[in-house]
């Protein structure tokens, strides 16, 4: 459904957005709960995995959206390392904090991605329902 994101994407869970909700994108629904699992094992935050393995961890606990961690070089390191990482998969842009905020953000037209599904802003409906991967983290942890 995202055309152009992280062509290379295999799974990438995250709670930095608008809504702070878990926001999951990717190619390999495995590999997206498998995120998606960490992410809430770590109270918040992104992870991506590539195949089966988890490649990045950026621990976010306070609210989801912020590090605990006081250091702002820690927080700059964060994005170049979050960037970077979708860089190599594919995202064509240069900024993936705005990408990640916007994406949810179903206060502006057009379509959004929120908990519900894939919503259309303008007329007020879900598009595509989101489906629950309950399933598939029970697999991964097995």
């Amino acid at each position: 459904m995202l055309e152009k994101f992280a062509i290379n994407l295999d799974g990438m869970a995250s709670t930095f957005n608008t809504t702070t909700d878990l926001l999951t994108i990717g190619r390999n629904p495995e590999a997206m709960a498998k995120a998606a699992a960490r992410v809430y094992e770590m109270g918040g935050g992104v992870v991506i995995v590539d195949g089966e393995e988890i490649i990045l961890e950026i621990p976010l606990q306070l609210t989801g959206m912020m590090t605990t961690d006081p250091s702002f070089d820690k927080a700059v390191e964060f994005n170049d390392k979050l960037l970077s990482a979708l860089q190599a998969r594919g995202f064509p842009f240069h900024d993936i904090l705005y990408t990640l905020l916007f994406l949810t953000c179903d206060f502006l037209p057009g379509l959004r991605l929120v908990p519900f599904g894939l919503y259309e802003v303008k007329t007020d409906k879900i598009l595509v329902p989101s489906i629950p991967m309950t399933y598939l983290s029970n697999e991964i942890k097995a």
